[in-house]
């Protein structure tokens, strides 16, 4: 009979460990394999900001080709996130570029430069700061072609103390037996 009884203690203490070790596995957050921590991140920046922006206007000019477009409206975080898209997905924190690019930095200026035979979308990366350290602005290049197509970014972040101030977006696309097509976008926000 204790045979019995010290045999099922033990069936019961295998079990309480393993369930306790996998409670204590569940507690912990989940690490991202797909992304690294090697570069500056803009989408950390961005998101970082956005609680700041809520109810903050934008005023924004786009132009098409030769059209021109301005509107003005008051953005929520959400709607923030979807107006800088292009820049959360300017990040190269990826397990798939953690060698791709070379850092050079100065007093001022840090910048990510995809090196020769890497394939990255992310041509080019700088960071500005001030003299206090501070970030004044972020640049990207995004470079994208095949046989047929041509996709070519500038961005910028411009940033003034805690708060983003403004954000242009140059870009040309050319496909194959049409014409190119070049859009700028503007964008500047208002307390």
């Amino acid at each position: 009979m204790w045979r019995l009884i010290l045999h099922n203690l033990g069936a019961f203490l295998v079990l309480f460990a393993t369930l306790s070790g996998c409670r204590q596995e569940e507690e912990r957050p989940f690490s991202n394999p797909i992304q690294i921590d090697q570069y500056f991140s803009i989408k950390s920046l961005i998101e970082e900001k956005l609680p700041h922006m809520d109810g903050m206007t934008l005023e924004k000019q786009l132009m098409v080709g030769n059209n021109m477009e301005q509107s003005s409206e008051q953005l929520n975080p959400e709607d923030w996130r979807r107006e800088l898209d292009i820049f959360i997905h300017a990040d190269i924190n990826k397990a798939s570029l953690a060698n791709a690019y070379h850092t050079e930095e100065s007093q001022n200026r840090i910048s990510h430069i995809l090196k020769e035979g890497e394939k990255g979308e992310i041509k080019e990366m700088n960071v500005y700061k001030n003299k206090d350290n501070a970030i004044d602005s972020v640049t990207f290049v995004r470079k994208k072609e095949n046989l047929f197509f041509l996709s070519f970014t500038e961005g910028s972040l411009t940033l003034e103390g805690d708060t983003l101030k403004s954000y242009r977006i140059n870009g040309l696309q050319k496909v194959w037996f049409l014409p190119r097509n070049q859009m700028q976008v503007r964008g500047t926000l208002i307390p």
